[in-house]
């Protein structure tokens, strides 16, 4: 399956279903680019969310939150067209957690307004996105205008070709152990052992090549790229 986002396509040599975009409430992309991205795509929205869709003009198919944080005009607008689920704010589940479990299995989600903001929303939706993709046997990639990360399992590789040049490309672990081989990077790798006590060695990386290529051996990990420098990315 291939996916072409503005900064470059992703082809992934598995199938899945009919990607489909998700918009959460973290750091709000950029308009162009979300338009870009959701084309045709079946949207998915939680909380906040809403409030990047309606500002773009895209139409939400399912939308689910407690509330706490969209701005009530623009659920509203969404929720005339949209399959609604709300919750209490007070709940044992993020509303991205609620909102994946409607998500089908074998899915692929490009999912967006997931970076930025507190680094405790950020970790708990890479671990909501982690689980998701292990149960599901889906795949989630989390993009925006400025950072994008696909995570990859066992067996699995996936070729970046570049529309834009990335300031870093980066491997991260998100088991104790994982294995990888990447190639058209300053510094390649061949069947790697990454240790997710000392993740340092794949960090910051850059391309020499239009493409990079990347298998996962073993384990499960991350292909980050980053596109914009700021302060959260020293």
């Amino acid at each position: 399956m291939k996916i072409d986002l503005p900064q470059g396509s992703i082809e992934l040599h598995n199938e899945f279903k009919d990607p489909v975009l998700l918009v959460a409430g973290g750091r709000r992309p950029d308009s162009k680019w979300l338009k870009t991205v959701a084309g045709n795509l079946t949207v998915y929205a939680a909380d906040r969310g809403v409030d990047y869709c309606v500002d773009s003009g895209l139409r939400v198919q399912t939308l689910y939150g407690d509330q706490d944080s969209a701005t009530p005009a623009k659920w509203d607008k969404a929720a005339e067209v949209a399959q609604v689920k709300t919750f209490p704010v007070a709940k044992d589940s993020t509303d991205l957690e609620l909102l994946l479990a409607s998500v089908p299995s074998a899915t692929m989600i490009i999912a967006t307004g997931v970076w930025g903001g507190r680094a405790d929303h950020l970790y708990a939706n890479i671990l909501s996105f982690v689980a998701w993709q292990k149960n599901s046997a889906g795949r989630v990639i989390m993009a925006d205008d400025e950072e994008i990360m696909v995570f990859l399992g066992k067996k699995e590789h996936l070729f970046f070709k570049k529309k834009q040049n990335p300031l870093a490309v980066s491997v991260l672990p998100f088991r104790d152990k994982a294995q990888v081989s990447i190639n058209g990077v300053t510094w390649p790798l061949d069947h790697y052992e990454l240790d997710g006590e000392k993740p340092g060695y794949t960090v910051s990386n850059t391309m020499t090549s239009d493409t990079v290529e990347i298998e996962c051996q073993s384990g499960v990990v991350g292909l980050y790229l980053c596109f914009k420098q700021g302060e959260s990315h020293g």
